[in-house]
């Protein structure tokens, strides 16, 4: 048989390089003997790869409990089988195959998108209950083999869709367990798009959606993001929502925004309003953003704005000479100093490695906040850690220029991979010129480790505001 020959072939070839290798045959739905057979490996195996599936495409009024059964089985009991017969604290690396079927869903394939959008969930339980670990749901696109046939290559070309090729694949799976990979729980490989498209009319005029701000107010991301006696909403959180409604409304990923701007901030002191709107209008290629509020006679006032591009993919970026993580000198004085004004849940600057005008460099770390249930996001985004680069912004200014400060803006937003929740990046602070007396321009940059560029926010215009510093030291708590 094919498989055979392949299986016998892939076993010399990892003998031939090097290695050790030992083929076990078992089925995993079957947890007696699944433990049986890993039992004599338990206390060796660091590493855990599973990329069990199967398919039994169908629309959904048509489906059988059967059929739903054999998908889920080796997915998710073969998951939940082979983690049970190993250590789970011995293990270093955890990669699991998932699919885009289960991030963006596919037609006829309702009960395979649950399975593995199952994985991406498993995975980040997984990795918040061993945080040590390496763990990482790849959400593959389709390969130029395996379970794609000759018929459905002929149907994804008809869609434009392209297909990974075999050594392309192979590449990507290998750099998974790259450093720089370090970040990724859950991660798209291949083309960002759909199998099926949905059917969607375009949006030709402006849309608007609403949210209540109650909800909101209470979340540690505004009540330890306090000014004086007063919470104030982070800009981060309008920004995410603009994104993440961007995303919804079309249903493509936004990676980057274009003029993002402060116009008057919510202060949650009794008079901040009930409720936002947030209005889209589609101008060409982009979306113009709008979110205002308005009062009980009827008066509009615009709160934020930004102008998101949907599709658009930053070219891949990296940071050289960079200083070691553990370098430099501890940044906890800086929220009790009047630099910077967050509580708890909002300390991400852990160290200052460079300090220097020129370059700053902050090493950050904090585990992601996502208000209103994700609302404040996007696929690349999320308000938590990104508020750590403004918050690098102000560290530059008080260092640099004496001054508490405020950000009023950033000119471009570009979103090169979402940033690690409760790992150490980098943020590297830079003036941009354009600044005057009473404002700093600063091009805000996060990495990993490694250099590779994560998030960057050129333009960010930040405000020297000196009467706020006693306001700053005085509205922290520990």
């Amino acid at each position: 048989m094919t498989g055979a020959r392949e299986i016998r072939r892939t076993l010399a070839e990892i003998s031939a390089a090097g290695s050790t290798v030992e083929y076990l045959a078992v089925d995993i739905t079957d947890p007696a003997a699944t433990a049986a057979a890993l039992a004599p490996y338990k206390e060796r195996v660091t590493g855990l790869v599973h990329g069990a599936g199967v398919l039994a495409d169908q629309l959904i009024a048509n489906k059988k409990a059967s059929e739903i059964e054999r998908v889920f089985a080796p997915k998710l009991t073969g998951l939940r089988t082979v983690a049970a017969a190993l250590d789970a604290d011995r293990l270093r690396h955890v990669v699991l195959f998932s699919s885009v079927a289960g991030f963006f869903g596919n037609r006829g394939q309702s009960d395979y998108a649950m399975a593995n959008e199952v994985l991406n969930a498993w995975a980040s339980s997984f990795k918040k209950n061993h945080p040590a670990a390496r763990v990482t749901s790849l959400n593959w696109g389709a390969w130029d083999s395996g379970m794609v046939s000759p018929e459905i290559k002929a149907v994804f070309r008809e869609r434009g869709i392209v297909l990974i090729p075999v050594e392309t694949g192979a590449r990507l799976f290998t750099e998974q367990f790259a450093a720089g990979r370090a970040a990724d729980v859950v991660t798209v490989l291949g083309p960002t798009t759909p199998l099926s498209e949905p059917e969607r009319s375009a949006a030709t005029g402006p849309v608007t959606v609403e949210r209540e701000l109650g909800a909101l107010t209470g979340h540690p991301i505004v009540t330890d993001h306090v000014i004086g006696d007063a919470p104030v909403l982070p800009a981060v959180a309008a920004l995410g929502w603009a994104i993440g409604a961007v995303e919804r409304a079309g249903g493509t990923p936004v990676r980057q925004v274009r003029d993002f701007a402060v116009h008057k901030g919510i202060v949650v002191d009794g008079t901040q309003p009930d409720r936002l709107s947030l209005t889209m209008t589609p101008a060409g290629d982009t979306v113009q953003v709008a979110i205002r509020s308005t009062d009980d006679k009827g008066a509009v006032r615009p709160h934020y704005g930004a102008v998101a591009v949907p599709g658009t993919v930053p070219a891949a970026a990296t940071v050289a000479g960079l200083p070691a993580l553990d370098g430099g000198r501890d940044a906890g004085e800086l929220y009790t100093d009047g630099t910077l004004f967050h509580g708890p849940a909002l300390r991400g600057v852990r160290r200052i490695l460079a300090e220097d005008a020129a370059r700053l460099v902050l090493r950050a770390e904090l585990a992601e906040l996502r208000p209103g249930d994700g609302a404040f996001g996007g696929s690349h985004f999320a308000p938590g850690t990104a508020d750590l680069l403004l918050q690098a912004g102000l560290v530059w200014v008080k260092l640099f220029e004496d001054s508490a400060s405020l950000p009023l803006g950033v000119a471009s937003v570009d979103l090169h991979h979402p940033l690690p929740d409760g790992e150490p990046f980098l943020i590297v602070v830079e003036p941009a010129g354009g600044g005057d007396a009473s404002t700093s321009v600063l091009t805000v940059t996060a990495c990993a480790p490694d250099g590779t560029v994560l998030v960057r926010f050129d333009g960010v215009r930040v405000v020297s505001a000196p009467q706020l510093a006693a306001k700053f030291a005085g509205g922290v708590s520990g």
